[in-house]
């Protein structure tokens, strides 16, 4: 059975700010409906998805082993189904071989590596039952290689990430579940302006990241699209 946008429900951790409200706002224009993981409400209190029937805003934080079971089931109850999951929800800390906390480390491993893992385990059993659901892991470039050594710590938990992201598309395929990693390199956002020199207007948008899901959501089960990667600059190792 083939659904439209319209009957399709699509969760986003990580969706108050940056890459993931973008995505949230442009699949709302799309068509979609929405559950949306937030660790703060308030913060979308002034934008187009407060209070719009389409879209179900609930807790999320990925350092909270509990809050993953608790959205998924939230949002099957809302909306008696579930046919995506964009797996949005990063942090960035510098941690390298001989600098920096073991604390950030763990940290990022929590939220990078860990939380999407709690969250598809939970989602599964719905993702499975659309025949068609899909899978966005925002991976990040630094999931396929090492440009700086600071981010050393940070592309152990991204290269972790693609691992999970394989696993989901073995996993899946014969649920008819299909995973795309996208791999992003500087989008413009508070995380990167912390580590990048580069113009602001040399730097992805978070709305063309956005428009990127979208076509990924769109694919149909024989066109998969295992990695979609975007970059700002020219790198020869892609």
């Amino acid at each position: 059975m083939t659904h439209t946008a319209s009957d399709k429900i699509i969760m986003i951790s990580g969706a108050n700010r940056g890459i993931g409200k973008a995505i949230a706002e442009h699949l709302l224009t799309c068509g979609y409906r929405l559950s949306l993981g937030v660790r703060n409400r308030e913060s979308l209190s002034d934008t187009v998805l407060a209070n719009n029937k389409n879209v179900l805003v609930c807790y999320y934080d990925a350092v909270d082993k509990e809050s993953a079971k608790a959205w998924v089931e939230k949002t099957a109850n809302h909306f008696k189904r579930i046919d995506g999951l964009v797996n949005n929800a990063g942090i960035y800390r510098q941690v390298s071989i001989e600098e920096g906390d073991e604390e950030d480390l763990d940290t990022m491993w929590e939220v990078n590596a860990k939380g999407p893992w709690r969250l598809l385990r939970a989602a599964f059993p719905w993702l499975k039952k659309s025949g068609q659901a899909r899978v966005i892991n925002i991976i990040s470039l630094s999931g396929k290689r090492l440009k700086s050594e600071q981010s050393t710590g940070y592309a152990m938990s991204k290269f972790a990430a693609r691992a999970l992201h394989q696993g989901c598309r073995q996993s899946g395929w014969d649920h008819g579940i299909r995973a795309s990693a996208l791999c992003t390199s500087f989008v413009k956002t508070d995380m990167a302006s912390d580590v990048t020199s580069s113009l602001p207007e040399d730097i992805t948008e978070p709305a063309d990241v956005a428009h990127a899901v979208a076509f990924l959501l769109n694919q149909p089960n024989n066109a998969a699209i295992n990695e979609f990667s975007i970059n700002c600059r020219l790198e020869a190792e892609n």
